[in-house]
C-alpha cells in the first residue's frame, strides 16, 4: 500500500511522524508483543532510509514517541466547560438562563413591594395609634377612600367634600374588563410558552450530559444539561402558572358577569376615585404576581418569535400545529396540591355566587336605595359572606400555585386586610341602619369580632 504523505521537506518532525505511523499501522503486520512505540518504531526502520530526514536521530524520534504528561483534572474539566461553552447552542441557553434569574426576581420585587405599600395603611389604621399622631385621621381617610355604595352614602353625609372625588359605583365593570384582558394577554403568552418549550413534561436527554459529567467528575450538583433541557421543576412551575391563571381567568370573567347581570347599582351609588384608581391597580398587579415566575422568559420567547416572523416571513415559517391533548394533558399531571387548591376554589366560588345573588335582591326596586337584611348562605354568621367567600378563593389560589412565589402571599395578605376592613364598614352600616339586626352575627370571621377605632 503506497504511503499517502506529502514530501518530507514540506513536513514538520511530528506532522511528518504521524503520517509514517498512520501508513505503516495501516500497511505492515506488526508483532503482538513490545510497546506501541516500539512497534512504530520497528516500522520506521523498515522504510527505506531516504524517507528520514537526516535531522532527525533516533533520540528525537524517541521523545516524539514519548507520550505527554496528563493534563490535571481540574484543568481538563476548565478545558472542557470552555470548550463546551463555545458552542452557540450552550452559550445562548447559558445566557437565557442569566437573564431569566435576573428578570424574574426584579419583578417579583416590584410586586411586592407594591402589594406592601398598598397593604401599609390599611394596617396602619387599624392600630390603636393615638389622635395626637393622626391615628383617627388616618382612619377617617381611610374609611373615606374605601366606602363605596351604601356606605359611601353615609360617609358623604358627614363630609360634603368627599363627594367631588367620587365616579359611580357601576365603573366596578371596569375592574374586570382590565382583570379580563390582563389575565387573558398572560394566560395566552404563557400556555403558548409552555405548549411549545415546556412539553412533555418529563425532561429530555440532553447530547452534552456526558460533557457536563466530565466537566464536574460525575456530580450530581450541576449538570450542564440543565442549560439545554428544562428541568422537570421548571417544567411543572410553568404548567403550575397556566393552572393558576385559568383559575384567576374564571374568577375574573365570572365577576365581570355579575356585574353586569347580578347587581343593580342604584344611580346614586358612588366610590371614591382612590378606591376605583386601588381596584385598577389590583387588576393588573393580581394576574402578573400569579405569572411572576415565568412572565420574563414568555415574553422573551415571543418576542424571540416575533423577531423571527419579521425576519423570515410567513412563507418560510413552520406551519403551527396545536394538539389539543398536548395542551390539556399537562395540566392533569399537575400534583395534588393544585387540585386541593382547585376545590378550595370551587367552593368559595359557589358561596360567593350565592351571596351575590341575595345581594343583588337586597333592594325592593331596582331604582331605590331601600334595602333588606340579608339572610341565607353563610349571610347566617356574618354580615359580608362574599368577602369571605373571596379570601376562601384567592386562599385555594396561594394553594394551586404552590406557595413558593412570594407575591401570590402579599396578594393574599392585601386581599384579608383591604376586605376586613371594608367588612366591618359594611357591619357598622348594617348596625345603624336596620335596629333589629341580629347581634349575633359578625363582620366577616366567624367567631372573630373586628372592630373599627371609634368601636374602641
Amino acid at each position: 500500500m503506497p504511503l499517502a504523505f506529502q514530501h518530507k521537506d514540506q513536513l514538520s518532525g511530528p506532522q511528518f511522524l504521524r503520517v509514517v505511523f498512520r501508513n505503516t499501522n495501516r500497511s505492515k503486520n506488526l508483532p503482538a508483543t513490545g510497546s506501541k512505540g516500539n512497534q512504530k518504531f520497528a516500522c520506521l526502520h523498515s522504510l527505506s532510509p531516504s524517507w528520514l530526514p537526516p535531522p532527525y536521530s533516533k533520540a528525537q524520534i524517541r521523545r516524539h514517541l514519548r507520550p505527554a504528561p496528563p493534563i490535571p483534572p481540574t484543568r481538563r474539566r476548565v478545558s472542557l466547560a470552555q470548550r463546551a461553552l463555545a458552542d452557540p447552542r450552550v452559550a445562548q441557553a447559558a445566557a437565557s438562563l442569566a437573564m431569566e434569574t435576573g428578570a424574574a426576581p426584579t419583578l417579583q420585587s416590584l410586586l411586592c413591594l407594591a402589594w406592601l405599600a398598598a397593604t401599609f395603611p390599611i394596617v396602619a389604621a387599624a392600630l390603636p395609634i393615638p389622635e395626637a399622631a393622626g391615628g383617627r385621621l388616618l382612619h377617617r381617610l381611610l374609611a373615606a377612600f374605601s366606602s363605596r355604595g351604601k356606605t359611601a352614602r353615609s360617609s358623604s353625609s358627614s363630609s360634603s367634600s368627599n363627594a367631588k372625588f367620587t365616579v359611580p359605583q357601576k365603573f366596578f365593570l371596569h375592574f374586570y374588563v382590565v382583570g379580563v384582558t390582563a389575565t387573558t394577554v398572560l394566560l395566552v403568552a404563557i400556555w403558548f410558552y409552555a405548549y411549545m418549550k415546556m412539553t412533555p413534561l418529563s425532561t429530555e436527554p440532553s447530547s452534552y450530559s456526558a460533557i457536563a459529567s466530565h466537566i464536574l467528575g460525575g456530580s450530581n450538583s450541576f449538570s450542564l444539561s440543565n442549560f439545554l433541557s428544562r428541568p422537570k421543576e421548571h417544567k411543572y412551575r410553568v404548567w403550575r402558572t397556566v393552572f393558576v391563571l385559568l383559575l384567576m381567568e374564571v374568577q375574573v370573567l365570572r365577576r365581570l358577569y355579575e356585574t353586569e347581570h347580578v347587581f343593580h347599582y342604584s344611580p346614586s351609588a358612588r366610590m371614591h376615585i382612590v378606591g376605583y384608581l386601588t381596584g385598577i391597580f389590583y387588576y393588573v398587579a393580581a394576574p402578573l404576581s400569579l405569572a411572576s415566575s415565568c412572565i420574563a422568559e414568555a415574553m422573551r420567547y415571543l418576542q424571540g418569535q416575533l423577531a423571527e416572523f419579521i425576519v423570515k416571513g410567513r412563507a418560510r415559517m413552520p406551519d403551527l400545529v396545536i394538539d389539543s391533548s398536548s395542551l390539556l394533558k399537562p395540566l392533569v399531571k399537575l400534583g395534588w396540591c393544585q387540585w386541593i387548591g382547585a376545590a378550595i376554589f370551587i367552593w368559595g366560588s359557589l358561596h360567593q355566587i350565592r351571596c351575590h345573588a341575595i345581594l343583588g335582591s337586597m333592594r325592593k326596586h331596582r331604582d331605590s336605595d331601600e334595602y333588606v337584611i340579608p339572610c341565607g348562605d353563610w349571610f347566617d354568621r356574618v354580615s359580608s359572606p362574599h368577602y369571605l367567600a373571596e379570601i376562601v378563593i384567592y386562599f385555594g389560589i396561594l394553594i394551586a400555585s404552590g406557595g413558593s412565589d412570594i407575591p401570590v402571599w402579599f396578594l393574599l395578605l392585601f386581599v384579608i386586610t383591604n376586605l376586613s376592613f371594608a367588612a366591618i364598614q359594611t357591619h357598622k352600616w348594617y348596625l345603624q341602619k336596620f335596629e333589629d339586626y341580629p347581634r349575633y352575627r359578625y363582620a366577616i370571621i366567624p367567631y372573630v369580632k373586628l372592630k373599627s377605632k371609634k368601636d374602641r
